[in-house]
């Protein structure tokens, strides 16, 4: 895999040197790939210190409108 970047509310993310280190397997990153992860995301973690430590981490970006 090249990149994985998705969108988690209004913050754009790079997850690709993430991927293989994710807790619940390299597969539930890899579906966010290229998406909006914004409902995946919260589904799963909700407002989780850790998960959203991480996150903020591997943060590239902010979307505009």
């Amino acid at each position: 895999m090249t990149n994985c970047w998705t969108i988690v509310g209004k913050g754009v993310y790079n997850l690709t040197s993430y991927v293989n280190q994710h807790p619940g397997g390299a597969g539930n990153i890899l579906s966010l790939c290229g998406h909006d992860g914004t409902q995946s995301f919260r589904a799963v973690h909700g407002t989780s210190g850790n998960a959203v430590s991480m996150l903020a981490r591997l943060k590239i970006g902010t979307l505009r409108k």
